[in-house]
C-alpha cells in the first residue's frame, strides 16, 4: 500500500548553495527504489519555507531511504 510523507522546512539565510543541494537530495529521493514521485510546494509568502510531499509504494521503501540517509553514501552535502 502507498502511502504520503510531507516534510516541512525553511531553508537557513544566507546558504548560496541550497538550491543546488536541494535538486541533488530531491534527484536522490526521486530515484530510490520505491520512491513514486516527489513535489515540491513553497510558500507564497515566504520563500524559503518549503514543504516537499513524497509517495513512497510501502512504509518498507521509505525506512530503507531513511536508512540509507544515515549512511556516509547517503548523507546529504553540508551547506556552507
Amino acid at each position: 500500500m502507498s502511502f504520503t510523507v510531507l516534510l516541512e522546512f525553511q531553508l537557513k539565510d544566507g546558504v548560496e548553495n541550497a538550491p543546488e543541494i536541494l535538486r541533488e537530495v530531491l534527484a536522490q529521493t526521486g530515484a530510490f527504489a520505491g520512491n513514486e514521485g516527489l513535489e515540491v510546494l513553497i510558500d507564497d509568502d515566504d520563500a524559503s519555507k518549503l514543504i516537499v510531499v513524497e509517495k513512497w509504494a510501502s512504509v518498507d521503501a521509505r525506512n530503507a531511504y531513511v536508512a540509507w540517509r544515515a549512511t556516509p553514501e547517503g548523507r546529504t552535502v553540508s551547506a556552507s
